[in-house]
């Protein structure tokens, strides 16, 4: 016996022994957590600013300083004896206050933080208290994230953006989950169904919220960009059409010079004529009117040259002779016979380049004879640039680049104007230099390579994302690529968007805000939830135990419909209370189910909001009558949009007529009386609609105003008629109209469009039901008509007609014997008479008449009579 009682006592030491250790073991781990939540990060923080003193390194340093008596006290809290039992929420506390710090100094970082707060309260929660009933830490623990998370989208200083804060959080969160998985397996952690409820809850709560916020924020900032990029490409496009309208400018009034009768005279007679002749000063005197014409800083001269090339006046030189025979400017005139623009030709006389338009002057032959040369400055392109700028916010700015690839105009960069813009060899660039197209004064390593990738492609795109010199590093530019008519030159418009990307920042603040209210409320309501739902588990619990202990008075209050209720009867049954109980429990369940009901109203008239055109949509398919379902489109639409009238058209047989078939309003119900029609094609906007199979739009103002003098709806300032198709067949139309003037737009047409198609296939499936029915009932019309032929064939040929049983036994009936009740044939339904009194005194027995159906067709009959004397 001995024996026996010193191996049990071994065994149970062995037990203590293992459970010691195993707490140890556990409560190091917890020590390990909590540490590494409030040094890790500021370990983060002080690698990250050391090499640099930042605005907010007083709240660093007060965040350092703070860091030796918060771990000095929380060694002491986590490592002090489990009787004290308020040091656990000290601990979750100081862990969160630090944690708020770190939100407010780091941006970006605000909501996984403010997961680890929730996660780490529940799981410090759970760890020191076993019993699991401490609702209010979880509670402020919720509170303390939501807080934690606005104030890192709303913080009072300037914040850091250290992503490694960010990416240690999240291997903290990893870490706070797989230890709590590993602490409820090895059971050091009771795993409380109220936290299973809780956590169940928020996945089904918040996973389809975060979904739908994640795709509604990627579809907004793709809408921003690609707005943005639009209006880019109109500044491009509007700056591209300027330059091309100086030079189809340049070129016109080139050819008009060139036109004068003088130039013709002058150079048919210029070899022979003397000095200070008539035809010479006649030339001077249109040049200086041509000059003054054209006056401008931008105009360098304007010369004559002759069949030879060579220039016999030039209003910068006078009367010389020069040479410009190997010019394009003069060869590409006189052998084409048109007006020519030349590239930017830079000479060494100066680094400013100069751009030559000629013309070929005829004579009354129409053969070339010479050739009206018009030289401008370089500098005119960079000032249509300039004029230009800002056409797409404050930092949009033009650049023009020639066919190889030099910046011949640069709103960005005005300083590295006429240097190459994307990197070129020695070689071309030598040779660039000798045709004239580049300076040998230009701006070398101002190139930007991103920006050749782009427009060296054989199908570059006309808007992307590059690095532009000179411009925000931080952030890469939009640009839009238009390509000019005039010359093969391409014009970048380039903008800044620093305030784009800030507005997109800021709708992720306000979407993670959202969410974070969002998900603070799910999180509160679930932990009630799940704490109404697991309070009576618990209490069954804590009854259980002081039943199976002996306190056989111990009394159970639930009642929940399920296999609790069987445990709680069973309880029950040992005390004399149950009635007062039920009474508790129904009251409880009542006030649960008034709340529960209240805020069902709430949300439902919050989807009602939401889904307005969807439950239009749906409502409209409900009635299979056709009338009555144009009836029910026109008042439904009618009083959710608040129309002043709505109609429903439908085109006849004929396609001849819009024949008004529903309306809502007094005015469209008159005319509904009197059969109101629009002929297809010709009367009003429905007859405009039925004809064309397109959306209108009409207002009481402009052209349109003549629609509006219907004297059955006087109130109408304007009038919206959709189409309703089945496939490309126009079936009607969709009219609406509204005692406000220009009350429809574009959008108002998409979205009713989407219900004239719900209507349609609504009208075809009512037309379907009908035509389906009436085939039906003919069918079903035929089929009796084939059984009564039938069976009344096959009556014909037997020579029984029936048989009869009675306490003699079973007879067969011949002749005209059978009594047959036309009443039950006709009904197909038993029928029950009862007996009547004759003139002779002899009283008729009851009898129950009981059709035999064949597939609803009566084909026989079973009587039963009553027996004479029976009761």
């Amino acid at each position: 016996m001995s024996n026996g009682l010193s191996s049990s006592a071994s065994l149970n030491g062995v037990a203590r022994a293992n459970e010691n250790r195993l707490n140890r073991w556990s409560r190091t781990i917890v020590y390990v957590l909590v540490m590494a939540a409030v040094t890790i990060p500021r370990i983060i923080l002080l690698v990250d600013q050391l090499p640099q003193i930042t605005a907010i390194s007083f709240f660093i340093t007060l965040l350092f300083i703070s860091y030796f008596p918060i771990a000095g006290f929380l060694t002491y809290l986590i490592l002090a004896p489990r009787n004290h039992t308020k040091y656990p929420y000290l601990i979750i506390l100081l862990v969160q206050i630090d944690l708020i710090f770190i939100a407010i100094i780091n941006a970006g970082s605000g909501s996984i933080i403010a997961l680890v707060i929730v996660l780490l309260t529940i799981f410090i929660t759970f760890y020191e208290n076993r019993d699991a009933d401490s609702g209010l830490p979880i509670i402020g623990g919720i509170v303390t994230a939501i807080f934690a998370s606005i104030i890192n989208i709303y913080s009072p200083i300037e914040q850091l953006d250290i992503p490694t804060i960010s990416i240690f959080m999240i291997g903290y969160l990893i870490a706070i989950v797989a230890t709590y998985l590993l602490f409820v397996f090895n059971q050091i952690i009771f795993a409380p169904i109220r936290i299973k409820l809780m956590l169940l809850a928020l996945v089904v709560s918040l996973l389809p919220i975060i979904v739908i916020s994640s795709l509604q924020l990627r579809s907004t900032q793709e809408n921003l960009q690609s707005q943005n990029f639009s209006g880019l490409t109109l500044a491009a496009n509007q700056t591209t059409k300027n330059l091309d309208d100086f030079f189809d400018n340049a070129l016109y009034n080139a050819s008009l010079i060139a036109s004068f009768d003088v130039f013709k005279e002058y150079l048919a007679t210029q070899p022979h004529l003397p000095t200070n002749s008539i035809v010479e000063r006649e030339l001077i005197t249109t040049m200086e009117s041509i000059t003054n014409i054209e006056q401008g800083i931008y105009l360098s001269s304007i010369a004559v040259l002759s069949k030879n090339g060579v220039a016999v006046y030039d209003t910068k030189a006078g009367v010389r002779v020069l040479n410009e025979s190997e010019e394009d400017y003069f060869k590409v005139p006189l052998e084409t016979g048109r007006p020519y623009i030349s590239q930017l030709i830079f000479t060494q006389e100066s680094r400013t380049p100069h751009i030559v338009i000629s013309s070929p002057i005829f004579d009354s032959n129409r053969k070339v004879i010479g050739v009206i040369r018009i030289k401008y400055l370089g500098t005119v392109l960079q000032k249509i640039l300039d004029d230009n700028k800002f056409l797409f916010g404050d930092r949009s700015y033009p650049m023009l680049l020639s066919e190889d690839g030099i910046r011949i105009a640069d709103a960005v960069s005005p300083l590295y104007m006429y240097s190459p813009a994307y990197p070129l060899t020695q070689a071309e660039i030598n040779t660039l230099i000798d045709k004239k197209r580049l300076s040998n004064q230009y701006f070398a390593n101002v190139d930007m390579p991103d920006l050749a990738e782009l427009i060296n492609q054989d199908n570059p795109p006309v808007t992307a994302e590059v690095d532009i010199l000179e411009m925000n590093p931080g952030l890469p530019e939009a640009v839009a690529i238009s390509t000019m008519q005039a010359r093969p030159w391409t014009l970048i418009y380039v903008q800044d968007q620093e305030e784009l990307f800030g507005l997109i920042a800021e709708q992720r603040r306000e979407y993670i805000l959202f969410s974070t209210i969002i998900a603070g409320i799910a999180g509160l309501a679930s932990f009630a939830g799940a704490s109404a739902f697991s309070n009576p588990i618990s209490r069954l619990t804590k009854a259980a135990d002081k039943i199976s202990s002996g306190d056989l008075a111990e009394r159970v209050s639930i009642q929940t419909n399920d296999e609790l209720t069987y445990l709680a009867s069973s309880f029950n049954m040992m005390t004399n209370q149950l009635r007062g109980f039920i009474n508790e429990l129904e009251d409880r369940v009542k006030a649960r189910t008034e709340e529960l009901a209240q805020q069902n109203e709430l949300l439902n008239f919050r989807a009602n909001q939401l889904q307005t055109i969807a439950e239009v949509a749906q409502g409209i398919t409900a009635a299979s009558d056709l009338n009555l379902l144009l009836s029910k489109i026109t008042q439904l639409v009618s009083d959710r949009f608040d129309f002043y009238h709505v109609g429903i058209f439908l085109i006849d047989d004929r396609k001849e007529y819009a024949v008004l078939r529903a309306s809502n309003s007094p005015g469209g119900q008159k005319m509904l009386a009197r059969n109101h029609k629009l002929k297809v094609g010709q009367v009003g906007i429905v007859g405009y609609v039925t004809g064309e199979g397109a959306p209108r739009i009409a207002s009481d103002v402009g052209q349109d105003a003549v629609y509006f003098n219907n004297p059955d709806l006087p109130e109408t300032r304007s009038e919206m008629a959709l189409p309703l198709k089945t496939g490309d067949n126009v079936i009607g139309a969709l009219d609406v109209q509204s005692t406000s003037s220009s009350a429809f737009s574009e959008n108002d047409v998409e979205l009713f469009s989407i219900l004239a198609d719900q209507i349609s296939i609504a009208i075809l499936n009512s037309r379907l039901y009908e035509e389906t029915n009436q085939a039906l009932s003919e069918m079903q019309e035929l089929h009796r008509q084939y059984l009564r032929q039938e069976w009344g064939t096959e009556v014909a040929e037997r020579r029984v007609e029936g048989y009869k049983y009675s306490s003699t036994g079973i007879s067969p009936i011949q002749g005209n014997t059978i009594i047959a009740d036309d009443d039950v044939f006709e009904i197909g339904k038993p029928l029950i008479k009862r007996g009547e009194t004759t003139n002779t005194g002899e009283v008729t027995p009851d009898t129950l008449s009981v059709p035999i159906l064949l597939r609803g067709e009566a084909i026989g009959l079973i009587t039963v009579e009553e027996q004479p004397g029976s009761n």
